[in-house]
């Protein structure tokens, strides 16, 4: 069921509840309720069957690259850092603000760059 699907059909069982409300019927508002909640629950679990369905089908793009060897970054989980990978042994930190490197190399960038 698509999004719009979705709010079409809750928006018509809304309507039949909110009638069966003012004509004070209980029985008939509590069941119509129970089919809009019925219609929620289907609809997120739709929701998470594809949003999962996307993330193996991007975990296996990601496996097939690294099968047939291209050599992309991976994301380091929870870091929001993608280690650099393209010199096996040598791996760098890369962060959104640009390559972390030593302390070492740091002296060295800053010796190099001296006013004289």
């Amino acid at each position: 069921m698509t999004r719009q699907e979705y709010v079409e059909k809750r928006k018509a069982l809304v309507a039949e509840a909110e009638a069966y409300a003012n004509e004070g019927s209980v029985e008939k508002f509590n069941a119509k309720k129970a089919e809009i909640e019925a219609l929620d629950r289907e609809y997120e679990a739709e929701i998470k069957v594809k949003a999962n369905a996307r993330a193996l089908q991007d975990e296996l793009k990601v496996l097939q690259s690294r099968a047939i060897g291209v050599d992309e970054p991976a994301v380091v989980p929870g870091d929001g850092q993608v280690i650099d990978a393209m010199q096996p042994g040598k791996a760098r930190i890369i962060t959104r603000w640009g390559v972390h490197a030593s302390a070492e190399r740091g002296k060295a960038l800053k010796a190099m760059n001296a006013v004289k």
